[in-house]
């Protein structure tokens, strides 16, 4: 007996790119340019911009460009939502296509979505009543159920509990569980497993799926941070996996102060000590002996 059928996709992609201003060329200017030359696509004027701190935008073949026509160091934003990535499937084009165009553009991501979408019996409920068990299956610290309006006609309006969040909204990843049928007005249940990426995680999202695949990034990405012991949880995710999610290492300001800062001025000032009894030295000789008997075991 074969498991129900599931289905993998990106449902939301919004990422930072950057092109050469040519002389006299304002910032829309070179917004058309990048909307023909990178996307193949004829801009459309008077889309409303999604990111914040963008005033103005244009509609492409699919997503928009965002920029801001006085902040001349701020990059213009792509933002493909998950109507976006539906249209692109049903005209038969690829959200990975784009997504691997955007990585060879140098893009920086700052949101990317995966989700799966499971046909078979599923009952959110035992999300909610395993949250607590040891060994915790997830990284999230918290959960939280939330309601989705149930209209028939023949029943009035009711309200259900037909979502659950897992982790924290405000956090760089996160995975959201609801009827995604119910969400859209259509008969039957469809359960959504959605990954929801932001910030450094996404652009690690989008790295695997790159290298690896959608299908197998997506299992990876979600079991990672989320495996319940349910068995049509396992049903839904049942496939090869990838590679866990790599996560590149962000500058705090207290190293970046180092590097800039301290460390210059440090150099400067050790060139100018001329014997071993100044205080600079020895103190800073110390520091490098544990270092290196630290990170060499000397």
């Amino acid at each position: 007996m074969t498991a129900p059928e599931s289905t993998v996709s990106i449902d939301w992609l919004t990422c930072t790119l950057a092109i050469d201003r040519l002389p006299g060329e304002s910032r829309g200017d070179v917004v058309e340019r990048m909307a023909r030359w990178v996307f193949k696509s004829a801009p459309v004027p008077g889309a409303v911009p999604y990111p914040r701190n963008y005033t103005e935008s244009v509609g492409l073949d699919y997503g928009r460009l965002s920029w801001h026509p006085d902040q001349p160091g701020m990059k213009t934003c792509y933002v493909l939502t998950g109507a976006d990535c539906a249209s692109m499937v049903s005209d038969g084009k690829s959200p990975v296509d784009r997504l691997k165009m955007l990585v060879d553009q140098g893009a920086h991501f700052t949101r990317v979505d995966v989700a799966i979408d499971y046909f078979g019996y599923y009952d959110l409920n035992d999300v909610i009543d395993h949250f607590d068990d040891q060994p915790r299956w997830t990284n999230a610290r918290v959960l939280t159920p939330y309601s989705q309006i149930d209209y028939k006609p023949e029943e009035g309006v009711r309200e259900q509990i037909t979502g659950v969040y897992l982790g924290s909204r405000k956090s760089e990843v996160f995975i959201c569980m609801y009827n995604k049928a119910l969400e859209q007005d259509q008969p039957g249940d469809r359960l959504r497993i959605e990954l929801r990426a932001k910030g450094r995680y996404a652009g690690g999202v989008a790295d695997m799926i790159d290298k690896q695949g959608l299908p197998m990034t997506a299992r990876a990405a979600i079991i990672e941070y989320a495996n319940p012991p349910l068995g049509w949880f396992q049903d839904a995710l049942s496939g090869p996996l990838g590679q866990g999610v790599t996560v590149g290492k962000r500058e705090t300001d207290t190293r970046r102060w180092l590097l800039e800062i301290i460390l210059p001025v440090l150099d400067r000032e050790l060139a100018k000590v001329d014997t071993v009894r100044d205080p600079l030295y020895s103190k800073y000789k110390h520091i490098l002996d544990k270092a290196t008997n630290r990170l060499f075991g000397r």
